[in-house]
């Protein structure tokens, strides 16, 4: 059995998720709960495989499992800086 690493990422304008996986370009699902997505996930991975093995290519393999973390960033100050003030136009600074 095969390990992949999906991506889930909320929609936040039609609910649900949309899921990627990374070391399959081009194979993406939905779900309109999170263990719809990753179920629904599961089986376009399983199908993507698939035409990936009908058409003769190469199934990738996942080398290394990613680990995502969450970091807060407190931005006291965002300020656009006005054209031609010697910065680049439209640039934001911030300290973090």
């Amino acid at each position: 059995m095969r390990q992949y690493s999906i991506i889930l990422h909320p929609d936040v304008e039609q609910g649900g998720y949309w899921v990627t996986v990374p070391s399959l370009p081009g194979c993406v699902s939905q779900g309109d709960s999170l263990e719809e997505a990753v179920s629904n996930a599961r089986e376009a991975i399983a199908l993507h495989i698939a035409g990936l093995i009908a058409d003769g290519e190469p199934v990738p393999e996942e080398a290394v499992h990613p680990q995502t973390v969450v970091i807060d960033v407190a931005a006291e100050r965002w300020q656009r800086q006005p054209a031609g003030s010697g910065t680049r136009s439209g640039s934001l600074s911030a300290r973090a």
